[in-house]
């Protein structure tokens, strides 16, 4: 199958270095990067143990992350900035 894939890739007119397992590797970052469980991942993935989820999640976990950490900071500072500054009235002079 190795040989097939450089074979497709050559006649599509792609560069060198396209394999299954990257393309593997890549739909399993897809998967995570989707919300689907380890469970799903592994099946759909055809592994046998989840530590080989694992292992095809990492960057991807990462990168989910990041961004949902960034989304709720941007979230947090929009809200922050709607609500009206408090001032003080008076000095209790």
């Amino acid at each position: 199958m190795t040989g097939m894939m450089a074979h497709w890739t050559h006649q599509a007119g792609m560069p060198k270095g396209y394999t299954l397992h990257g393309l593997r590797k890549s739909y399993g970052g897809d998967l995570t990067e989707a919300g689907a469980s380890e469970m799903q991942q592994k099946d759909m993935l055809g592994h046998t143990t989840l530590d080989e989820v694992v292992n095809y999640a990492k960057g991807a976990s990462k990168l989910r992350l990041t961004v949902e950490g960034t989304r709720r900071l941007e979230e947090y500072h929009e809200k922050r900035a709607k609500k009206p500054r408090l001032r003080v009235v008076g000095g209790g002079e």
